[in-house]
């Protein structure tokens, strides 16, 4: 095997004689040898990647990977505990009622929802506290509240399909709604599309960043198999569903539970 050298900053360099992986010229991977002379078709890596991130492309003339996102929309507000919150009644005695859901950047990477735990009709939640807890292989994912209020209302689609969560976050899988007095200093607090977005954008490379590291000291330059030796299909199976969590709440600045 080559020897890999480093940069200036310490940074792992590829030999130029080596053939770099396409995750590592797309920024996924800071450094992966292609042992298959460009054949993905072929490389179980790959297609763990592509599951996790979708295919890298040429956008612009750079090449580009990340998951496929739903944009954010221009109607609604977003709080820095990833939840999108939409006013959805007009404002009475000093209240008024807005819908919450989770943001989709991070509906995309939340591993498959088994279940909600979420708070109930009548229940008083405070911003920034926990209370949706999202039942996930691997564990629990917390969600904190965006503002302080009062639930009016459970999604009841979520109590048979809770999936709708992450699969469909701004529409058929919105949580709850809530009361919250138009008097409420978290109101101030919440990010318009431009703000959430560069905010969001933030957070998702320090997740890619942490699971390329996973990967490297899961995978190394070799293909991983699962028992039997058939290849891994996804990027959890490869570093394992409680680290994919753990590095999943970690970026996201939720508390994960086993």
């Amino acid at each position: 095997m080559n020897a890999v050298g480093a940069d200036g900053g310490g940074r792992r360099v590829a030999p130029p004689e080596d053939q770099r992986c396409i995750w590592m010229s797309a920024g996924i991977l800071s450094y992966q040898r292609c042992e298959r002379n460009l054949e993905c078709e072929h490389c179980p890596l790959d297609a763990a990647l592509r599951a996790q991130f979708g295919r890298p492309g040429e956008v612009g003339g750079k090449v580009a990977a990340g998951p496929e996102v739903e944009p954010l929309r221009e109607d609604c507000m977003y709080a820095r505990g990833f939840c999108w919150v939409k006013p959805c009644a007009d404002s009475q005695a000093g209240a008024f009622v807005v819908r919450v859901g989770l943001e989709p950047g991070l509906a995309s990477v939340l591993p498959a929802v088994h279940a909600l735990v979420m708070p109930r009709s009548g229940d008083r939640v405070r911003a920034g506290q926990p209370h949706v807890w999202a039942i996930v292989e691997g564990g629990t994912f917390t969600l904190a509240s965006p503002l302080d209020g009062q639930v009016r209302w459970v999604n009841p689609v979520l109590a048979d399909r809770p999936h709708l969560a992450a699969a469909s976050p701004f529409d058929e899988g919105w949580l709850y709604e809530l009361e919250v007095s138009v008097q409420s200093p978290d109101l101030a607090g919440l990010l318009k599309v431009g703000a959430a977005r560069r905010e969001y954008d933030l957070t998702a490379a320090r997740f890619r960043s942490a699971l390329a590291r996973a990967l490297r000291n899961a995978t190394g330059n070799e293909p991983v198999l699962a028992d039997g030796g058939a290849p891994l299909r996804s990027v959890p199976e490869m570093v394992g569903a409680e680290r994919y969590l753990e590095l999943l709440a970690e970026a996201y600045a939720a508390r994960g539970a086993k």
